[in-house]
């Protein structure tokens, strides 16, 4: 519980960092410092920086969705038209009819 308060702290000043996480006695039977890498540059998040509203996150969160699971383009809560994702995609043979 200890490491999971320490996660979810919503200042993220305040929050646990990855360094101070996998420090944490939680890992401390299954961490092995031997076998880790550390990433040549920092994650550049500037995709985030741009102002965008809640449709367009939703739309965004949708696309990375359907990256990963094609079939959700056919039960499409935004009411998006599958057309818009390719022609890569195919419908599966169980596949609920499109929202239009």
């Amino acid at each position: 519980m200890d490491l999971l308060q320490k996660m979810l702290v919503f200042n993220p000043a305040k929050r646990i960092s990855v360094d101070e996480c996998l420090a944490h006695a939680f890992f401390a039977n299954v961490r092995n410092t031997k076998c880790e890498t550390e990433c040549d540059s920092k994650f550049d998040f500037g995709y985030e920086r741009g102002a965008v509203s809640k449709g367009e996150l939703q739309e965004m969160m949708f696309d990375e969705i359907c990256h990963f699971r094609p079939e959700a383009a056919f039960v499409n809560p935004l009411k998006r038209r599958t057309s818009e994702l390719g022609s890569n995609i195919t419908e599966p043979a169980n596949a609920p009819e499109i929202i239009n």
